[in-house]
């Protein structure tokens, strides 16, 4: 008795593991902030791309990739307009002393957003690398 109720009690819980797992797996970091969310990041293989839902223009726009470890990885958008996206090449971000990044050799571990509106409202995003 007790091992038929076992078996019957195993079916769900490999159901919710696996609901658990598919929910908790890396796709795509947009899908991780909320859809009202004034500023959104995908991360792709070659490109983050930044998107700007502010009903605004923004300027000052630092994308910085941190890795574990020290350091990190940054680039700045001068303006990026009302709804406009903008995709930034992973090779375009530099560490503080110009190293390019290379993911060969860096593991990365989130991407930080800061952006500034025109009225002087700034808007941060982080989001764990995929």
């Amino acid at each position: 008795m007790a091992r038929g109720c076992a078996r019957f009690l195993g079916a769900p819980a490999m159901l919710a593991a696996a609901v658990l797992v598919t929910g908790c797996s890396g796709r795509g970091s947009a899908e991780r902030v909320s859809a009202d969310a004034p500023i959104a990041i995908d991360i792709s293989q070659a490109f983050v791309t930044f998107h700007n839902k502010t009903g605004s223009p923004v300027t000052a726009v630092t994308i910085t990739l941190l890795p574990y470890g020290p350091g990190e990885f940054t680039r700045r958008l001068p303006r990026v307009e009302n709804t406009m996206k903008r995709d930034v090449p992973l090779n375009e971000f530099r560490s503080r002393d110009g190293t390019p990044l290379n993911l060969r050799v860096t593991r990365l571990k989130t991407v930080r957003v800061r952006a500034e509106d025109v009225t002087g409202k700034t808007h941060e995003l982080d989001v764990p690398w995929q």
